[in-house]
């Protein structure tokens, strides 16, 4: 009854819009991309947000959105074992050079065996959304993740015909097309993608499906050109993008050091997760790790070159904040940074350590540099630069599905 009262008070005389997610606090970027979605439906309508995080079921604001925490988080090493075994049999077709395996009509191909196993432990987390649903009776519900295969439950118990947005997510796309998770896909009236990548995949294995592609809002901060960095100055550098110790064997802390050793009379700025190193000419001047936002935004402005080892692999959110500074990339091949490189002609990209080391000496140039950076700056502020644009688009998808 405790919680029928708070769920009615914090409910307004219109339907709100439902956001089914599997995580709303986190520093990663699918939790920023699903924080973003639900601040632009939140200009037009009510937004109650729905999540399996917190250690027990509770009600609660957060901002302008309501937050219904069900407590009813998978273990994570079961999630592990579904993404990895769903990893493991998407790419194994792509391998062996046939499409992927996509249900037809009247069901999946897949084995019972196999889709039991994937579901164990996972889809039950969904089923205490039924109640939360019932009661708010939402216009319209945006389902964040494609393998949350669970809130198809909830909603049908609804027993209404609400409509349903796919907010996807596609970090890994083979994975987010294999048949298993083809039932939220096709429950979807729209798809939500983030970048042109996941937009083209999508809509190649759904054909009938709408696909609309809404790049999150990102701004360039203005502030971050009253000084440079204090170790840097203004001293032309380049600044490489780890994501492990200075000191780790990890793939992306050798390629750091093959660049400032390739290079050792040009500066080289190298963020890791534990320390933040400036090296020339075999010298190095050691602080202490980069972890304000602004910080790095201030280490890319100033740059020569943005080289991101470990981008994203969502948005590549740090790549598109580069290019805002009209500062150009450096990335490797097939990362969905390689995507605003490529199509925005704002940097380069690279498979092997003579090709990383070949385009470093290329952007070196500074007419090459210059050139790549303006290209990409248009391209970032044109995809990702408009925070009204992303408004208008993504409240008017969803508002769309209601009519």
């Amino acid at each position: 009854m405790a919680l029928d009262r708070e769920l009615q008070r914090s409910m307004t005389n219109d339907a709100p819009v439902a956001i089914l997610t599997p995580t709303w606090r986190g520093s990663g970027e699918a939790s920023w991309v699903v924080r973003q979605v639900a601040g632009a439906l939140a200009c037009r309508f009510d937004v109650h947000v729905v999540t399996t995080q917190g250690k027990q079921p509770r009600i609660f604001k957060d901002g302008v959105f309501t937050i219904h925490e069900l407590g009813t988080c998978p273990e994570p090493q079961l999630e592990i074992r579904r993404d990895l075994l769903v990893a493991s049999l998407a790419h194994s077709v792509l391998n062996r050079g046939h499409e992927l395996d996509l249900p037809s009509p009247t069901g999946s191909r897949e084995p019972v065996e196999v889709s039991d196993l994937l579901d164990e432990g996972v889809l039950d987390a969904w089923d205490a959304a039924e109640e939360p649903l019932g009661l708010l009776r939402p216009r319209a519900i945006v389902v964040a993740d494609y393998r949350q295969l669970g809130t198809l439950r909830s909603i049908d118990r609804l027993n209404m015909p609400v409509p349903v947005t796919l907010l996807p997510l596609c970090s890994d796309l083979p994975s987010a097309m294999y048949s298993h998770f083809a039932p939220l896909f096709d429950r979807a009236a729209v798809v939500l993608t983030v970048t042109e990548s996941e937009r083209q995949v999508v809509s190649d294995s759904y054909p009938s499906k709408d696909v609309v592609a809404v790049g999150p809002p990102l701004a360039a901060n203005p502030s971050v050109w009253r000084e440079p960095n204090p170790y840097l100055g203004e001293n032309d550098y380049l600044v490489v993008l780890t994501d492990a110790p200075l000191a780790s064997t990890a793939y992306t802390s050798n390629l750091a050091r093959l660049v400032r050793l390739a290079f050792p009379y040009q500066r080289v700025a190298i963020v890791a997760t534990d320390a933040f190193d400036v090296w020339l000419r075999g010298n190095v001047v050691r602080s202490a790790p980069i972890t304000r936002g602004s910080d790095l935004l201030r280490l890319m402005a100033w740059a020569r070159t943005t080289i991101d080892l470990a981008p994203g692999s969502l948005v590549a959110r740090r790549c598109v904040e580069s290019l805002l500074y009209a500062t150009p990339i450096l990335v490797p091949e097939g990362s969905k940074a390689h995507e605003h490189a490529r199509l925005g002609c704002g940097g380069l990209w690279f498979e092997t350590s003579d090709e990383l080391v070949r385009c470093v000496d290329a952007v070196l140039d500074s007419n090459t540099a210059e050139e790549l950076g303006k290209q990409g700056q248009g391209y970032a502020e044109s995809k990702y630069g408009s925070t009204q644009s992303f408004i208008r688009q993504v409240s008017s998808v969803v508002e769309a599905t209601t009519r």
